[in-house]
């Protein structure tokens, strides 16, 4: 006989079951609520695939202390860059994560992660630049190049990105986007250390760095090292345009206020030798080119034939094919993933040398006079065509015995490698 208080019953479970959801769902979304995570990609989201992209990240954390990892990952793709990260209980963190951008999309996810759970997340909009030029303008003020308008071109358009001493990357790999980069005048606080040295490497892999003239042209140099500057600043001067009408096929701009530049042995000048325009030097795969003039001079704003000149101006020393179009560097990704990983393998020991020496000296004996009188004893000449192949396996065998107490597993590495990490981490 059924109770007829049952539906009620289960009514009463129901609303119950309910209330505890209701109850509870407020004190997951305030627990994730206390982390807060707040991520902005450098060159203002534009990337040139195949390359990494920086992300500068600032985190809250306003409940108890944890330990987390922040992600960043495209869709689709094959692995994440992450970075762990130890958040006290009220701390705020900035870091930059570097993200590697092995395929072309327009958004990319970053997460903050603690035992197994998203606390934060944000996705960010993002620009693949293929088959473009990359141009850095790190510069005080905007220099206002005239440059060709993207319709005027039918191969590599610029993509121009504003750059300043707090938001250049101080890695390589941070750099690996741009092919060009122009240093006007610097800020007061001036580039790290570790600014500068990223901006060798990145010359060395095959960038192409601009360092401009003019009145800060001085200060300019003294932030580079002597390596990465194929001239020295002089007094002022009027600098010739002749140089500046070649290179653009046209009537130039007239002389230009600037500074004498006496050119390394290894340089190569543009203009008279006593004041040239500019002066170039390869350095490894890439080149540093110094200007005698500053880039932002009003003549050089008014002069019709500009966009034309810094088109033929503003170029890599070198281009490689890809399969994301042409770039001034090879696949950096994947050189680094590479780099890394075999870094981390386990060194492999090897036997004693002084082991190796007994080994093939005991051979050298037993295959010498060492069988050849034990068979001439027994007069069994003959049977030296079957023991000097037997001793020689001997041998081999004893020897791959101590090769291979010496190997040590090696592990197929695969995840993501963050080039301030350093080790990949597997994931």
């Amino acid at each position: 006989m059924n109770c007829p208080l049952a539906p009620v019953r289960r009514m009463l479970l129901a609303l119950v079951a309910l209330l505890t959801v209701a109850m509870l769902t407020p004190g997951t979304a305030s627990s994730q609520a206390a982390v807060a995570l707040t991520a902005t990609p450098a060159f203002e989201g534009n990337y040139t695939p195949g390359t990494w992209l920086p992300i500068n990240i600032r985190l809250r954390n306003d409940g108890p202390p944890i330990q987390a990892l922040v992600a960043g990952v495209q869709p689709g793709a094959r692995f994440r860059n992450v970075q762990a990260v130890e958040l006290p209980g009220g701390a705020e963190k900035q870091l930059t994560l570097y993200v590697a951008m092995e395929q072309s999309d327009r958004e990319l996810r970053v997460t903050l992660e603690a035992a197994g759970a998203v606390l934060a997340e944000q996705v960010l909009d993002v620009r693949p630049r293929s088959g473009e030029r990359m141009l850095g303008l790190l510069a005080a003020t905007d220099p206002r190049l005239q440059l060709p308008r993207r319709e005027d071109l039918t191969t590599l358009p610029f993509t121009t990105v504003s750059l300043s001493a707090a938001t250049l990357p101080d890695q390589a790999a941070g750099l690996s986007s741009l092919g060009l980069l122009l240093i006007g005048e610097l800020p007061a606080e001036g580039l790290s250390a570790a600014q500068v040295a990223a901006i060798g490497t990145w010359v060395n892999g095959g960038g192409h760095l601009f360092i401009g003239g003019g009145p800060q042209a001085a200060r300019v140099a003294s932030a580079l090292p002597t390596w990465l500057q194929p001239a020295t600043f002089g007094a002022a001067t009027q600098v010739a345009d002749a140089p500046l009408a070649a290179l653009a096929d046209a009537p130039g701009p007239g002389a230009l206020a600037g500074v004498t530049l006496t050119a390394a042995p290894d340089a190569q000048v543009a203009g008279s030798v006593a004041a040239p325009a500019w002066v170039s030097r390869h350095v490894g795969q890439g080149a540093v080119t110094q200007l005698a003039f500053d880039p932002a001079l009003p003549a050089l704003t008014a002069w019709a034939a500009a966009p034309r000149f810094w088109d033929q101006m503003l170029r890599s020393p070198t281009l490689l094919s890809t399969v994301f179009g042409p770039q001034p560097q090879a696949d950096v990704i994947q050189e680094q993933i590479v780099a890394g990983a075999l870094t981390a393998l386990p060194a492999m020991s090897l036997p004693p040398a002084n082991l190796i020496f007994l080994l093939l000296a005991v051979y050298a004996i037993l295959v010498g006079p060492g069988i050849a009188l034990l068979l001439r004893r027994y007069d069994r000449q003959a049977w030296a065509w079957v023991a000097v192949p037997v001793l020689a396996l001997s041998v081999w065998s004893s020897w791959w015995t101590l090769v291979r107490r010496g190997r040590a597993p090696i592990a197929i590495l695969s995840g993501s490698l963050n080039p301030g990490d350093e080790s990949p981490r597997l994931l």
